[in-house]
């Protein structure tokens, strides 16, 4: 994990005026593929803000690997989060970090608790920790529990993501895992950012 913490300000998605058209990348249920759509949301102190009512929250992409420290920036509809972030470094193909919340403020301390914990799976409420899963080979895998055990601790987390952070998606960490994945369409998230699979070009986030 070669990546010093994020602050809020690397985080944050930046637009003048009061109101920003822009892109977001649609969950699809049960699905690698997605969609993607556009949303017009609200700007405070330049920056834009999520908007839970129409389900459009911040999704990005934090390189961890020390080549280039990017993040990649856009939104994602339809991942029915209420509360909270969820960070992981699971996010095909190239294993950076992956974030989305209804704040940037949790979204922050997702990302350093993945940091810190030399890779895994981190849900964060009101900048407490609510659940976390170390995967400190690559960032990946474990040899600190059994597959049993894994299995087990994956389906608590799961359970805690629908109770405490009120995620409607089923197994959240499989989708947030693909969303990174620029070989299925239509848009994806790197740490380059938004992505358009089919014509394989970088699109913006904020259209205007």
């Amino acid at each position: 994990m070669r990546r010093k913490p994020v602050t809020l300000k690397e985080l944050a998605i930046e637009a003048s005026g009061s109101r920003a058209k822009v892109r977001a990348i649609e969950a699809i249920p049960f699905q690698n593929l997605t969609g993607g759509s556009e949303f017009t949301l609200n700007v405070k102190d330049g920056i834009v803000l999520p908007c839970l009512k129409q389900d459009v929250l911040p999704l990005l992409v934090v390189e961890r690997h020390g080549r280039t420290g990017k993040i990649g920036k856009t939104f994602l509809h339809g991942f029915d989060l209420k509360s909270g972030a969820i960070a992981e470094s699971v996010a095909h193909d190239t294993h950076n970090i992956i974030v989305t919340g209804t704040n940037y403020e949790d979204m922050v301390t997702a990302v350093n608790r993945v940091i810190a914990m030399d890779g895994g799976i981190a849900m964060i409420k009101d900048s407490k920790v609510v659940g976390d899963l170390p995967l400190r080979i690559g960032g990946l895998m474990t040899d600190e529990l059994t597959g049993k055990e894994m299995s087990e601790k994956v389906d608590e987390l799961s359970q805690l993501a629908k109770d405490v952070l009120g995620c409607g998606m089923e197994v959240p960490f499989m989708h947030l895992s693909f969303w990174s994945l620029v070989t299925s369409p239509k848009w994806k998230i790197t740490d380059m950012g938004l992505i358009d699979v089919d014509k394989f070009e970088v699109i913006p986030t904020i259209i205007n």
